[in-house]
Parts: C-alpha cells; sequence; structure tokens
C-alpha cells in the first residue's frame, strides 16, 4: 500500500515504484492523502488489514511508522519497520526524527543498515534482540556508452585532459562539502600542474554556501556544481576518483554504485562505510571533520596510478561479493521467516 497526495485518477496513476511492483505481480494498493499525516487514511488503512490479512506488516517511511503506532492496525500482526538513518536539514526533518524513535520502539523487528544505526537505535529504546541488519545491495546495470560520457562532458566543459573528482549527494550539512572543497584547495595548491576538476553532483539547502565558499577559496574553475541528474552513469563513467565527505553514513547506495563503477574510493570512517569498504585495501579512510587529511588522500590516489588501480579492482570484488541484490533478498526473507515462526510458536503456546 502506498499513499497519494493531491487530485489524481488513482486508477491511471503510475509511478517507478508502482510499475515495479506490478511488474513482479505484486498487488499495490493506492490511497489518496490529504497532506503528510492525514488522518482519514486511518480507516482505509484498517479496511485493508482487515481485507488482506497479512501474516507481516512491513513500513519504510516515518508516516507508516507512526500509523502503526499510533494506531495498532494487525490485530496482533507482527510488525517490522525499516530505518533509514537521519538528517537533520530542517525543522520538519527534525520532527519526523521525533516520531520516527517514538514510533520504532513499538516494532517487532527493526531492520537496519549498520552496527552504529543499531547502537543509536537501542539509544532511542529499540530492544538489541529486535534488530536486524540490512546493508543496501546494487544490481548490475549497463555503463554508460561513449557518446553517452562524451556529451555529459561537454555540457559541463570538463576537457580530455582533466583529472576528475567526484562526489554524489544532496547539499545538506552531514554531507560536509565545506571539507571537501577545502581538501580540493588543497590538493589544488600541493599539484599545481594537474588539471583537477571537482564534480559536485547533488542540489540541496547548502549549495548557496558553498559557492561562497569556493569563491573565498578561489578554486571556482576547479569545481563545478552539477545539480541534479536521474541519470548518474555518465558522470561515474567519467570520474577518476569517487570522494563521500560525510559525517554520517548508513550504507550508502552512492558508495555502492562507485564500487561497481570500478572507480578508486575515499570516504570518510562513518556510519557503515567501514562494514563495506577496508581502509588500504579497498579504499581510503579518513575520519571526518580533517579537511587536509582527506586532501592527502585525494591527492595520494591522483598521483599514484598503482594505487588507485589496486584500490578500484578490490572495491569492484568486493560489491561483486557481498552486495548483490540476491544478499539482500536472502536477508529480508530470512527475517520474515523468523518472525513468522516466533510469532506462530507464542499462539502455539
Amino acid at each position: 500500500m502506498t499513499f497519494v497526495r493531491g487530485a489524481c485518477d488513482l486508477h491511471r496513476m503510475t509511478n517507478q515504484f508502482i510499475e515495479a511492483g506490478r511488474a513482479q505481480s505484486i498487488a499495490v494498493q493506492l490511497e489518496p492523502a490529504r497532506r503528510q499525516f492525514d488522518p482519514r487514511v486511518l480507516p482505509l488503512l484498517r479496511a485493508s488489514v482487515d481485507r488482506i490479512q497479512p501474516d507481516i506488516i512491513q513500513t519504510h517511511v516515518v508516516k507508516g511508522r507512526f500509523l502503526l503506532r499510533v494506531s495498532p492496525l494487525g490485530n496482533g500482526c507482527p510488525w517490522i519497520a525499516l530505518h533509514h538513518g537521519y538528517t537533520t536539514e530542517d525543522k520538519k526533518v527534525r520532527l519526523y526524527n521525533r516520531l520516527n524513535r517514538w514510533s520504532l520502539p513499538a516494532a517487532e523487528r527493526v531492520l537496519t543498515f549498520c552496527n552504529p544505526f543499531a547502537r543509536s537505535l537501542e539509544q532511542s529504546g529499540v530492544r538489541p534482540d529486535r534488530t536486524r541488519m540490512l546493508p543496501n545491495s546494487i544490481a548490475p546495470s549497463p555503463y554508460a556508452t561513449p557518446d553517452e560520457v562524451l556529451e555529459s562532458s561537454k555540457r559541463l566543459s570538463i576537457h580530455s585532459q582533466d583529472r576528475v573528482v567526484l562526489a554524489v549527494g544532496r547539499a545538506s550539512s552531514e554531507r560536509d562539502h565545506a571539507d571537501l572543497l577545502h581538501a580540493t584547495a588543497q590538493v589544488v595548491h600541493e599539484l599545481p600542474g594537474l588539471p583537477i576538476r571537482l564534480v559536485l553532483l547533488g542540489d540541496g539547502v547548502e549549495r548557496d554556501p558553498m559557492e561562497q565558499l569556493v569563491s573565498s577559496l578561489r578554486i571556482r574553475e576547479r569545481v563545478i556544481f552539477a545539480g541534479h541528474h536521474p541519470d548518474t552513469r555518465p558522470f561515474f563513467a567519467r570520474a577518476d576518483v569517487f570522494v563521500l565527505p560525510s559525517l554520517s553514513e548508513g550504507s550508502p547506495n552512492v558508495l555502492l554504485e562507485a564500487m561497481e563503477a570500478g572507480l578508486p574510493l575515499v570516504s570518510t570512517a562513518v556510519g557503515g562505510v567501514q562494514e563495506t569498504v577496508v581502509d588500504e585495501e579497498s579504499a581510503l579512510l579518513v575520519q571526518p571533520r580533517d579537511p587536509q587529511v582527506l586532501g592527502t588522500a585525494l591527492r595520494r590516489i591522483l598521483s599514484d596510478g598503482p594505487l588507485a588501480v589496486r584500490l578500484a579492482k578490490a572495491a569492484y570484488a568486493k560489491v561483486q561479493e557481498h552486495f548483490r541484490p540476491d544478499h539482500y533478498r536472502k536477508a529480508l526473507l530470512d527475517t520474515y521467516s523468523d518472525l513468522y515462526a516466533e510469532v506462530t510458536a507464542e499462539k502455539g503456546a
């Protein structure tokens, strides 16, 4: 079940999520909602649960978790909640975080991406025995064609001799692009003859402060604000190194995308990053809030070809072995089976 806000014909409504479900012969039920938290959806949810009689209810977003907590709908049906972590870019998001922390302890299972998130959940009242790890996965996809890469490069005025450092993500405080810009300025100073271009893919509330910082660091000609692009493949194909400067992460999809693209990686050692790659083996990991060390790591990869190749090969091998959809599906199905067996045993006791 998913909610649709705004006036539309529910019978004709479609999007990528709906199409993906129907392609797998999964019944997708759409329900109208006037706003983010619309109390009118509660009787609709109750009617659906009564009709379907599910064995397990699973929620994915704050709204679903909140509704399950305020109005138990399953009549004893076990509840699994997916926890995606927290961001803090505005007051609305911080309010959602508080609602989420209140809701999650009531779930029979909470699926999260990494051990640091699990420890945070425990501090919020979630019982440790109810938490399960479910790292992200990535499916193989076609690489960008040479023409697509060339077109993307022309659009951003990237030249063939440029060494491209790629960062992908929302321009928000927890992504810490400010330290990345300081690190880039350091690399430009240390390697003045190297034509370095930092490509920032994504948009957000920190975009204007970032542009001001670029000007004050005098690296305007070295930084490209590419904005949001639904197809990131040409950017990964053109990059020489991928960098993730975040202050917090779960199991970052964008890191898996870079590994799949065969790029050498520089990342802060936060969240589930250390459960995805290993320092000096499949990436260079640095502590957050240290732009000098981040810059040194970038310089090492840009100036040491054998190191870059070794790290990229190891990262690619790791994503093949540990982060495919089959691994994700097995972990999720095991959670369903274990929880259903536990509830069945309790009812029979």
